[in-house]
């Protein structure tokens, strides 16, 4: 298993992917309802970037991690060693909720939506079930 830097490392955007993402985030026009959540459309906005780069990241490390598991799998002569590959599935599920926590919280600081804010606009949209249905079409 890897130390806890090289996991953060290779889980954290580069430099050229956090260039590209807030230079998205400056695109996105932030307006407000009267209740104080954000409007449905600013709150869209931010969840499909934040869903693409989260995906474009995981896609990318799973891509890398292919190589890890064909090898896993030639070590284990034609089976894989299952607390390797069980450490493999962790290191997956961290490495995306380390990639979704980057994001989310960068976004919404860039575009100064503090985390209240949007956690509020999600619980009202995400019980509309129109909103709802809305949403997830778009990711």
């Amino acid at each position: 298993m890897h130390d806890q830097k090289q996991f953060e490392a290779r889980y954290t955007a580069d430099a050229k992917t956090k260039e590209e993402f807030f230079a998205c985030a400056d695109e996105i026009k932030i307006d407000y309802n009267q209740d104080g959540t954000l409007s449905f459309e600013s709150f869209l906005e931010i969840k499909k970037l934040n869903f693409e780069y989260i995906f474009k990241q995981n896609f990318e490390q799973f891509e890398k991690l292919k190589t890890t598991r064909r090898e896993l799998l030639a070590k284990g002569k034609g089976r894989f060693d299952i607390d390797d590959y069980n450490g493999l599935m962790f290191e997956r599920i961290g490495g995306g909720i380390i990639s979704e926590g980057f994001y989310v919280n960068a976004l919404l600081k860039h575009v100064k939506v503090p985390t209240t804010v949007f956690d509020k606009s999600m619980k009202t949209f995400m019980q509309e079930p129109e909103k709802n249905k809305e949403h997830e079409e778009a990711m």
